[in-house]
């Protein structure tokens, strides 16, 4: 009878070590919440910051460390770059882009005496700007970027070039920032921005 009673304890006993790791389980599930959850916000942060370097420099930015090259072949460093406006275009002796060109020529002396130098930049080669610059007689430096570095970070694109223009302020942080504009407005539109 002794076997009889002792038969039925090691089921029952098996059966309370099964609720004992269940509950251990549950238990130690319940403790992985919280820190999970304690983690996520750091992890949110860097997508933030990742989605917001890969799209334009916004207003009040400043301008990324780059050295390029202008159509002679003379080095710029665009961090050092004061008081300027950027215009970016397509393509060199293209009929938008040569009227946007000129009309930063013909306003030439309007951003001099605001103070300000002008700059083109484009993905051309230093050959292909200098021969544009001659025939337009256009008398500012065009900024040559093959790899569209600095077109990328201030329009948020490295596959083409938008047609924009970017006002750069005394302290070197961007002042305006206008992405996709008409050839013929560039100009007038960006010299609004720093008449007094």
């Amino acid at each position: 009878m002794a076997d009889e009673t002792t038969g039925p304890v090691p089921p029952a006993r098996r059966a309370s070590a099964r609720v004992a790791r269940k509950r251990s389980t549950d238990t130690g599930e319940e403790a992985k919440a919280p820190k999970q959850a304690r983690t996520d916000p750091p992890s949110e942060e860097p997508e933030a910051s990742e989605s917001r370097s890969s799209g334009p420099l916004q207003v009040g930015d400043a301008l990324p460390s780059l050295e390029l090259v202008d159509q002679s072949e003379e080095r710029v460093q665009i961090a050092d770059l004061k008081k300027v406006v950027i215009f970016t275009y397509p393509r060199a002796n293209t009929p938008g882009c040569t009227r946007q060109a000129q009309c930063f020529r013909d306003a030439y002396d309007d951003w001099k005496q605001a103070g300000y130098e002008v700059y083109g930049l484009s993905s051309d080669s230093p050959k292909s700007q200098t021969t544009w610059s001659k025939k337009l007689s256009l008398p500012y430096r065009l900024l040559c970027d093959p790899k569209r570095e600095l077109i990328g970070a201030l329009t948020g694109t490295k596959s083409s070039t938008k047609r924009s223009h970017f006002v750069v302020g005394e302290d070197g942080k961007l002042s305006l920032s206008s992405i996709g504009v008409k050839p013929g407005e560039s100009s007038s539109a960006a010299l609004a921005s720093v008449a007094t």
